[in-house]
């Protein structure tokens, strides 16, 4: 999983950018990522061009170019602040309480965790779909988004591993990226995609699953029977 997440060298290109260390410059570097989170949520990549950017963020040209070397850099860059938001934060938030609690109560941390995932992708779902478009369509922008995916589980495995109580499965690696993969496509059927069915009947659906999953528990053992 570490090849996997293992990034590209830096251009000479990329080596010239400024690294902003004074408020002011801080500031302004911010300006143009918001800037550039608004115009690629709208306007999507290709719709957008780096003057753009620069106007909606306030600075010119030559500063947009001293901070960023073009706008792809610009949108991975954006790309990984959002993944970050989205993603890390909340697997540490929300898996952390599985500890030390009884089986019963698990299933509704789990299901916090997925409604949690949720709430995360209406943050900017215009942003993430044309995260989603750009991930298949452009190799390098994909190879951020698999890297922060890699990043992603790699720490709700860990957190699996720190559990008091060990869920029942044999490679702890796998069921993370069971667990991630399964919950991101069916959060993303929901909120980015159509989904002909309530979204309260998908989540407690794909909780079941991954709770069973995770602790063996069969439908008798804490749920009454279908009628």
């Amino acid at each position: 999983m570490a090849q996997f997440c293992k990034m590209e060298d830096r251009s000479e290109e990329e080596s010239k950018i400024r690294v902003p260390r004074q408020a002011r410059g801080i500031k302004t570097r911010n300006q143009i990522l918001k800037a550039a989170k608004k115009m690629f949520s709208e306007q999507g990549f290709h719709g957008t061009n780096s003057k753009q950017i620069a106007t909606e963020a306030g600075v010119s040209i030559g500063s947009f170019y001293s901070y960023f070397p073009n706008k792809k850099k610009l949108f991975v860059e954006v790309l990984g602040a959002y993944e970050t938001q989205r993603i890390m934060k909340i697997v540490a938030s929300q898996l952390s309480p599985l500890d030390g609690v009884d089986l019963t109560r698990r299933r509704g941390i789990v299901r916090n965790l997925i409604q949690s995932i949720l709430d995360a992708h209406a943050i900017s779902p215009r942003f993430h779909r044309e995260v989603m478009a750009m991930r298949y369509a452009d190799p390098e922008i994909g190879a951020h988004y698999d890297a922060a995916e890699c990043k992603a589980v790699e720490q709700l495995a860990d957190h699996m591993r720190q559990l008091e109580h060990k869920p029942r499965v044999k490679d702890i690696d796998a069921a993370a990226l069971v667990i991630y993969s399964s919950v991101e496509e069916v959060v993303k059927r929901i909120k980015l995609f159509r989904c002909d069915q309530s979204e309260e009947r998908v989540v407690d659906a794909l909780t079941d699953m991954i709770y069973r999953f995770l602790f063996d528990v069969q439908a008798s053992d804490d749920m009454p029977a279908a009628p």
